[in-house]
C-alpha cells in the first residue's frame, strides 16, 4: 500500500468517525474559496457563485444542521 492509500484511508476512518468535524471543515472551506471567488471576480457572478457552493455542499453528502 502506498502512502497516499494510507492517507485516504486515514482520511477516510477519520470522516466516518467524526461526520460533525468532517460538515463544519467542508462548510468552512467552500464559503472561503466561494468568498474568494466572488471577491476575484468583483462580485459580478454572486448569485453563480452561490450555486456552486450549495452544489459542492450537497456533494459532500453531509447535511447541514
Amino acid at each position: 500500500m502506498g502512502i497516499f492509500d494510507e492517507v485516504k484511508k486515514k482520511a477516510t476512518e477519520f470522516a466516518e468517525k467524526n461526520p460533525d468535524k468532517v460538515e463544519k471543515i467542508s462548510d468552512a472551506v467552500i464559503e472561503k474559496v466561494g468568498d474568494a471567488a466572488d471577491t476575484a471576480t468583483k462580485h459580478k457572478y454572486s448569485d453563480q457563485i452561490a450555486k456552486a457552493e450549495a452544489k459542492a455542499d450537497d456533494s459532500i453528502g453531509i447535511e447541514k444542521a
